[in-house]
């Protein structure tokens, strides 16, 4: 029965995903600036809303408009970027007079106005996008006012015509139990699905991987392909609780389908994804390519954020020369440093200590350097250290409760 449901979720998500791409007549640079969903036979990117840049997108959309002046698709994303705002940035250096000069530096206001009647008028003429953005012109009352009835309406027919973000939108009006809208927890599961499965809009499936995984009811939990299904999306989209559970559990996917989420994750800027990526690396075969690759994805994740675990491995690494990797002292006490002095990992400020004080390099032997290391670690409640410090006779560590949770 399930395979069944899950096969039917597919159909028709394939068809809300052929009948969104068939709304799309013009693919120019207004297009690809703007456009809010991800189309890959098309080229389009999907832009989210902090990617959006309204200069830019509102000049290249009215210049398509003028050569398009009847298509609803373009009307609607003209209609996006006067939707948009940007905030005043700092000048820097730039002299004023200069800087009055830049639109872009002195914050660009929305346009609600024009925004409200170019989606009304890209809706009457049945473009789904043009629907879906005057629903949350009445549902947010930013203009002209609010209107939950009306809201529901065009997102129900717009979600109807293929629209996944619209969709996504009931879903999330059904689980704040807004007026007019069934209560039913199961509907709301379901738009976020074929949302989610639509692979036009992934914020669907991270909104679907997070209620999942943390919701108390574990009715939704059953159907483990499904939910392996929507974590690997939403981990692959950049969510790193997502990477986190697909990752913990054993389960839901397989070793390589968990490793290329989480690289693919990685490259795309997510620190937890590269850190999980290079943890199953070293959990493979001990050999000296598994462990290179692992200590390039902790350092990896170091450098885009992950300092507790990232910066932890590959300096652990670094300074013990793992498997025939080279030994780089200098560079692995770098990363124990950030580890333990901006990550607030109290192992590598452990290990850090442990170093200075019983490496045989003479040159790297430094007790002043290893007592406040160990005070720091100490104060985090970790154990090894709390033994370590009071052999050392270090007073504030012998003073800390031995029984408090090793961090």
């Amino acid at each position: 029965m399930k395979r069944i449901l899950v096969t039917i979720i597919l159909v028709c998500s394939l068809i809300m995903a052929k009948e969104y791409a068939d709304q799309i007549k013009v693919v120019d640079r207004c297009v690809r600036l703007t456009e809010p969903l991800k189309i890959e036979k098309l080229g389009l990117k999907g832009m989210s809303a902090s990617m959006l840049d309204p200069v830019k997108s509102r000049a290249a959309c009215r210049q398509s408009l003028k050569q398009h002046p009847n298509d609803p698709h373009i009307q609607f994303l003209l209609a996006r970027a006067y939707s948009m705002g940007a905030e005043k940035i700092a000048p820097g250096m730039i002299p004023q007079k200069l800087a009055l000069k830049i639109k872009k530096l002195n914050g660009i206001p929305p346009r609600h106005d024009k925004a409200f009647a170019l989606a009304q008028a890209s809706c009457k003429k049945g473009d789904s996008g043009g629907c879906m953005l005057l629903g949350y012109y009445y549902y947010t009352g930013k203009y002209p006012k609010r209107d939950m009835k009306k809201a529901y309406l065009l997102w129900l027919w717009s979600c109807s015509l293929g629209n996944p973000h619209a969709c996504q939108n009931l879903s999330e009006m059904i689980e704040n139990r807004e007026a007019y809208v069934s209560a039913k927890r199961e509907e709301a599961d379901a738009y976020s699905v074929n949302a989610c499965l639509s692979g036009l809009y992934p914020r669907a499936c991270v909104f679907l991987s997070d209620h999942w995984s943390w919701m108390k009811d574990k009715r939704f939990k059953k159907d483990r392909q499904l939910k392996s299904y929507v974590d690997f999306h939403a981990c692959v989209y950049g969510n790193s609780n997502a990477c986190y559970f697909l990752f913990k559990d054993d389960n839901n996917a397989s070793i390589e389908k968990k490793l290329y989420a989480f690289k693919y994750a990685c490259n795309n800027g997510n620190a937890k994804a590269c850190s999980d990526a290079g943890a199953i690396y070293m959990k493979k075969s001990q050999n000296r390519v598994n462990v290179m690759m692992a200590k390039s994805l902790f350092e990896t994740a170091c450098e885009l954020g992950d300092l507790h675990g990232g910066c932890w491995y590959a300096g652990s690494i670094m300074m013990n020369g793992t498997m025939g990797i080279p030994q780089d002292v200098p560079l692995g006490i770098k990363y124990l440093e950030k580890s333990c002095l901006v990550g607030n990992n109290s192992f590598a400020c452990y290990d850090l200590a442990t170093f200075y004080l019983y490496t045989k390099e003479k040159r790297y032997q430094n007790r002043e350097k290893a007592i406040p290391l160990l005070k720091r670690a100490c104060k985090r409640g970790n154990l090894r250290a709390i033994g370590m410090g009071c052999q050392e006779g270090i007073d504030f560590c012998c003073k800390q409760d031995p029984d408090v949770r090793k961090r």
